[in-house]
């Protein structure tokens, strides 16, 4: 029984640190102008996957700005945090395009960078893997393209984030950074042992 136990957990180990860190689901956009195709990244909204936006896992040593929500201002220097980067646009039309993008991810939001400033600043923190900036984990940094609009709005809830641009993305990007919360290694230990119960339970009840 040990055996099959250590083997049950050791599975548990490898699949459980892929799904707390990497998931997210975008709804259907609404386009309510213009007849192009909403894309991320130069991906067709629809088919956007993780590898298409995921930047990275790990920590600073340095505080990240953020602009939502304005009264945190900043993910403190040594929070462990998953980093997204779309950049939003339109393909296939010139009309004036408007859109509700709502975005889920597996983990709490813990803040947004949208101006043209954080988004710069954010981008150099990532790209370096030196000491400088990075103290723990890797990132791969994705360029933010073009200005976020001041008219769209973006809010939060909990682990869900809703975008709305009104009418002015025409030829143009919309670009923004998502910071989520990691589980701690506790969380995920515990999340290991469990699923190994689980199966061990399963297994004595067949019997």
């Amino acid at each position: 029984m040990k055996t099959h136990l250590s083997w049950i957990a050791a599975l548990a180990l490898a699949i459980l640190p892929g799904t707390a860190f990497s998931a997210f689901s975008i709804s259907p956009s609404v386009t309510t102008s213009g007849t192009g195709t909403l894309t991320i990244n130069s991906i067709a909204v629809d088919d956007v996957t993780k590898s298409d936006v995921f930047e990275g896992t790990g920590a600073l040593n340095v505080d990240m700005p953020v602009d939502v929500p304005a009264l945190t201002g900043v993910v403190d220097a040594g929070t462990p945090f998953s980093s997204y980067m779309f950049n939003v646009s339109q393909s296939g039309d010139t009309t004036q395009m408007s859109y509700t993008l709502t975005i889920t991810f597996d983990n709490p939001i813990i803040g947004i960078q949208t101006s043209s400033g954080f988004l710069s600043q954010g981008y150099t923190y990532l790209l370096d893997n030196s000491s400088t900036y990075v103290t723990a984990g890797s990132f791969d940094a994705i360029a933010p393209e073009g200005n976020y609009n001041g008219d769209d709005s973006i809010t939060i809830q909990g682990d869900t984030i809703t975008v709305v641009a009104k009418g002015r993305l025409t030829n143009g990007t919309d670009p923004f950074r998502v910071l989520t919360a990691v589980p701690e290694m506790t969380t995920i230990l515990s999340w290991a042992g469990l699923a190994g119960i689980g199966c061990v339970l399963y297994r004595r009840s067949r019997k």
